[in-house]
This record gives C-alpha cells, sequence and structure tokens, in this order.
C-alpha cells in the first residue's frame, strides 16, 4: 500500500518494491531509464534492488561442501598463481 508522508516522501510496503524490482528485471531497462519511468528516486530503487537480491541469496540455505583435499588443491593452485607473477 503506497503512502506519502508528512514530507512528500511516497512510503511502499515490502511487497510493493519486490513487484517493483520483478517489473525491473523484465524491462530490459537500466537503472535510470526505469527509475525516470516510474517516478523513483535512483537511490530508493537501487538499495531495495539489492536488498531483494540479498533476500533471493537468502533462500537457498545450501551451500556447497568440497572435500577437504580440494580446498587445500585451490589454496595452493591460488598461492602459486601468486608467486608467479
Amino acid at each position: 500500500m503506497t503512502r506519502e508522508s508528512t514530507n512528500g516522501r511516497v512510503r511502499r510496503s515490502l511487497a510493493e518494491w519486490r513487484t517493483i524490482c520483478e517489473r525491473f528485471a523484465r524491462s530490459g531497462l537500466g537503472a535510470e531509464e526505469f527509475c525516470l519511468r516510474e517516478k523513483l528516486t535512483v537511490s530508493s530503487f537501487k538499495k531495495w534492488d539489492r536488498r531483494s537480491l540479498g533476500e533471493e541469496q537468502q533462500g537457498n540455505p545450501f551451500i556447497e561442501l568440497l572435500p577437504p583435499s580440494m580446498v587445500v588443491s585451490q589454496f595452493l593452485i591460488a598461492n602459486e598463481r601468486r608467486l608467479h607473477h
């Protein structure tokens, strides 16, 4: 539910921001152009867009676990590259 506060700013619910971020993802527009079209401030939109991306990433409770031998191998490879450059 969109509301205007006493200072003239528009207040939007979490559900409204999610819908806006979904429209942006489907729009194919850049953030500035999308915000101009939707009458949004770029800073507010980017803040909420980052939040919605964070929610998506947090939505998957699983992480990839590697066997210790692979972790050590990747560490050695990464350090070897740094030593030779």
